[in-house]
């Protein structure tokens, strides 16, 4: 699952996949394990202050380059909701067919023509 950025209060900063410059969280990102006894649950909205994020610098001496582009990411105003969304589907919503193919059984593409 992924989710379209609202106002944060809902997103996961290290742990949920919101950043559109990734292919998933930011803790996989920067190679950071997730368990439940860590201490990753500040949400995106931690990371904001009067609409404007704020990016500690320890952060920034870690990869300075995605942080940096975190920084260029346009926040929602307070009270727009975060939105989850399908991540596999070429649309964000998730119908019956994308979650039947993505789960569905990956065989070898048998050439059944040659069998005839």
């Amino acid at each position: 699952m992924a989710w379209i950025l609202g106002d944060g209060k809902m997103v996961n900063f290290w742990t949920h996949y919101w950043c559109i410059l990734l292919k998933g969280s930011i803790a996989d990102h920067i190679h950071i394990e997730h368990s439940p006894n860590n201490s990753l649950h500040a949400k995106v909205a931690d990371f904001r202050i009067d609409g404007v994020w704020y990016i500690p610098n320890s952060l920034l001496s870690i990869d300075a380059g995605l942080f940096t582009e975190i920084k260029n990411i346009k926040l929602q105003p307070d009270g727009v909701q975060d939105c989850p969304t399908w991540a596999h589907s070429s649309d964000v919503n998730l119908s019956f067919k994308d979650a039947f193919e993505f789960i569905k059984p990956r065989g070898a593409v048998l050439p059944w023509f040659k069998k005839i």
